[in-house]
């Protein structure tokens, strides 16, 4: 059945104003309320989910396995001396214990200031291994104790923005 042009046009004009109205007031509106994310949201979102399939333990693009990610390494990449590994191993063992309820909110601190002095993931996929010598505990299962599950996403996502190898 054939509709008259004057139906047709009134029914393409109402779906044009739906349109219209969702994108003009309704979109805007569900992004001001966090209903639904905004195009930066979105970007930021999918950062983090990339960084933290990076940074699973296990991967052989992990800076956590140290093993699997010097496994790959090209030859002569610069290895931090012990000394200095074994001190960033310490700095960010003590950064949380359970019983330091006073430091409880800065522990964070001390680990962002550990990674901001690192050139490169492979300087912490050293310390990573100095970790595991020293305290016989994976460095990652550590930073999850440390961190919330958002903070440990964005920790990994400036992790991952350094250059893999010197």
């Amino acid at each position: 059945m054939k509709l008259p042009a004057a139906i047709n046009e009134k029914m393409l004009s109402r779906v044009m104003l739906g349109v219209g109205v969702y994108f003009a007031v309704v979109k805007p509106l569900l992004i001001k309320f966090n209903i639904q994310d905004s195009k930066a949201e979105k970007e930021e979102k999918a950062k983090l989910e990339a960084a933290q399939l990076a940074v699973e333990s296990g991967s052989s693009v992990s800076p956590y396995s140290w093993a699997a990610f010097f496994k790959d390494a090209p030859k002569g990449v610069k290895i931090m001396p012990n000394a200095i590994t074994a001190k960033y191993a310490k700095v960010i063992h003590d950064a949380y214990d359970g019983w330091n309820w006073i430091k409880y909110y800065n522990d964070a601190d001390d680990v962002y200031g550990v990674l901001a002095s690192l050139r490169t993931q492979s300087e912490w996929a050293w310390i990573a291994k100095k970790f595991f010598e020293m305290y016989s505990t994976s460095l990652l299962e550590y930073m999850k104790m440390i961190f919330t599950e958002e903070g440990f996403k964005e920790f990994n996502l400036k992790l991952t923005q350094k250059p893999k190898y010197n």
